[in-house]
């Protein structure tokens, strides 16, 4: 009889060590406890802990796994391999730091000046995955903001110097406001994504009143500061899933946490939320997926519903593939599993009808030179400048060019 757990620690075995091991640091169970004894001896089986190092960070995993790493006898660990992870870590713990304190900092000007903001992922995901803001690696602040207060929040963040990606002009944020588009805005070392809606899509992503009845106040240093509820922080990670191909070992180990630190997780609301969103079906999938890489354990009826044919199906495709490519994924497979895994066939449509009529002018900054008063022919030219656009990229991007 065919064992879809066997099948899937078969193919574990025929990664590279290093995934395994990082495989090994998201399992919630005991599953792969043979691991670390075959790969983190004295022996040095990991032959580039430096290359190692670089890989688990850009995975976003390095907390993850030194945290897993500290519950193993020291004995027999490679005493090199512990102290390069140790001292990563604890710069990743002092930029969380850093991100911790200028996001209080951020809350508390725009509350003065009567800006409300729900933060979210980062240092507020740690806390409600995890209690720990150190067990993630975040390398900016998000935010969500009304879309009325919109404009008044950039306006005050480049008062205290954050800048834009692209040259500021009152016309751009107009557009940003009106498409309910991100912005990104930068100071030194801090990052911040301002974002007005779940996801950049049609409206069926944007906050409701429910989103916002829900959210709950966590305590970050000296204040307490807004952020979601559990049931739709899990919605936002699992639409981030699927804006990265469904190829994330740490949202997976995200979702895993939020499930587990959240015992009284109101299940039924969260379906709810994720149907408002057009997003059940990836709500599923993600949840089948971090059933199957972290070993998470979910409620019966959950369970049924994670088991059905469409979504174990889909799950299991996605496994395959991202165990076969070593869970790299390139820019179309991406595109292309958020906007397929939506759940009507009316609302993949109308997310690529509002992708091409409203560019990123961050991305494609050539549309947006246009004079003033043309400006208002974005949405009919749009269409037509990203399709040559990608083209061009594509075929760049073939061999030889």
């Amino acid at each position: 009889m065919n064992d879809p757990d066997h099948n899937f620690f078969e193919r574990v075995k025929q990664l590279s060590p290093e995934l395994q091991l990082l495989l090994w640091s998201v399992r919630v169970d005991d599953k792969l406890k043979n691991i670390p004894g075959k790969y983190l001896n004295t022996k040095r089986s990991i032959a580039d802990i430096e290359q190692f190092k670089r890989l688990s960070f850009s995975m976003g995993l390095l907390p993850v796994f030194y945290k897993k790493l500290k519950m193993l006898d020291r004995e027999n660990i490679d005493r090199q391999l512990y102290e390069i992870f140790k001292e990563a870590y604890m710069e990743i713990l002092s930029r969380n730091i850093k991100l911790s304190n200028k996001l209080e900092r951020i809350f508390q000007l725009l509350k003065k000046n009567d800006l409300d903001l729900i933060a979210f992922k980062g240092p507020m995901l740690g806390l409600i995955a995890y209690n720990d803001i150190a067990f993630r690696s975040s390398s900016d602040l998000d935010f969500m903001v009304s879309n009325d207060e919109f404009s008044r929040v950039v306006d005050e963040l480049r008062e205290i110097g954050f800048s834009t990606l692209f040259p500021y002009q009152k016309k751009i944020i107009k557009y940003l406001s009106r498409s309910w588009r991100d912005i990104h805005l930068t100071k030194g070392f801090y990052h911040l994504d301002i974002h007005q809606q779940f996801a950049q899509g049609p409206s069926f992503f944007r906050i409701n009143e429910k989103n916002m009845e829900h959210s709950r106040k966590v305590k970050l240093n000296n204040i307490e500061i807004s952020t979601f509820s559990p049931e739709d922080s899990l919605v936002l990670m699992a639409i981030n899933c699927a804006k990265d191909g469904f190829s994330s070992l740490k949202h997976f180990r995200d979702i895993a946490g939020i499930v587990l630190n959240n015992p009284e997780l109101n299940w039924k609301r969260l379906f709810a939320s994720s149907k408002e969103k057009r997003s059940l079906k990836i709500v599923m999938i993600s949840l089948k997926l971090s059933q199957i890489f972290c070993g998470l354990e979910l409620p019966e009826n959950v369970l049924e519903q994670t088991d059905s044919g469409t979504v174990k199906k889909k799950a299991d495709e996605i496994a395959d593939r991202i165990l076969t490519s070593g869970f790299k994924t390139d820019m179309l497979t991406s595109y292309f599993s958020f906007a397929g895994s939506l759940d009507t066939i009316l609302s993949k449509f109308r997310f690529y009808l509002w992708y091409f009529m409203y560019p990123s002018p961050h991305i494609h900054s050539g549309i947006f030179k246009l004079p003033d008063k043309l400006f208002f022919l974005i949405r009919i030219i749009s269409p037509f400048y990203l399709f040559f656009n990608h083209l061009s990229r594509l075929i760049r991007s073939k061999p030889g060019k």
